[in-house]
């Protein structure tokens, strides 16, 4: 009867162990993801579609080629041509 009441113990122990061993290697990936996620989230690399330099470079120059035609129509009109 001992020889099965230690075995009954042991398979408790590994048990118990298991669960343990699971239990920490699942909070250490949890810290590891969100130590991951805040910085992503934070910074913009996860989520909302962010224009790329090209497109944002693109837009400047259009946007400084109509401030530069409307500035030279508006000194057309005051110099009367």
């Amino acid at each position: 009867m001992r020889g099965g009441e230690n075995k009954r113990t042991a398979d408790g122990r590994f048990i118990t162990y298991d669960l343990r061993l699971g239990l920490a290697a699942g909070a250490v990936l949890a810290m590891l993801a969100g130590l991951w996620l805040y910085p992503a989230l934070r910074l913009g690399m996860i989520g909302g579609e962010r224009p790329s330099t090209r497109k944002v470079m693109q837009e400047r120059l259009r946007q400084q080629l109509s401030n530069r035609r409307n500035a030279e129509r508006a000194g057309d009109d005051r110099s009367g041509a």
